[in-house]
C-alpha cells in the first residue's frame, strides 16, 4: 500500500501490483514474474556484508530468473541493496514496508549461464 497526501490535507490510498516483462539482451527472455515471490530471504539482524554474501550464493545458484524478497533490519539495506544490484546486473524492484516481519526489498536474480 501507498499512501500519498493531498492538496486539500487528505490521504489517498493505493494499492502496488507488480506485472514485471522484460527481455534481457545478454541471455533470453526474461518472461513474466506475475508480481509472484519465488523466495522470502529472512536475514534479519545480519550485517551488510552477510546480507549480500547470501544474496550472491542465491544469485549464482539460479538456472531461472528468480524474484526474492529480502527481510532485513540492516539500516543501510535501502541504499546498499540497489547498489549491489546495478554492480551485479541483478534487478532492484522496490521496498514495502507494509507487511510481514519488517522491511522487504523485492529484487529479481537474473538466470546465471553455468555451463
Amino acid at each position: 500500500m501507498i499512501c500519498v497526501g493531498t492538496t486539500d490535507g487528505r490521504m489517498a490510498t493505493y494499492r502496488l501490483t507488480l506485472d514485471i516483462r522484460w527481455t534481457d539482451p545478454h541471455t533470453q527472455d526474461m518472461g513474466d514474474s506475475s508480481g509472484q515471490v519465488d523466495e522470502e530471504l529472512d536475514v534479519r539482524g545480519l550485517g551488510c556484508a552477510e546480507v549480500l554474501i547470501q544474496l550472491a550464493v542465491l544469485a549464482r545458484t539460479r538456472t531461472k530468473p528468480w524474484v526474492v524478497d529480502v527481510v532485513t533490519d540492516d539500516l543501510g539495506a535501502p541504499s546498499e541493496l540497489p547498489s549491489w544490484c546495478r554492480l551485479t546486473g541483478n534487478m532492484f524492484v522496490g521496498s514495502s514496508t507494509a507487511s510481514g516481519p519488517g522491511p522487504r526489498y523485492t529484487l529479481i536474480l537474473p538466470a546465471k549461464d553455468n555451463s
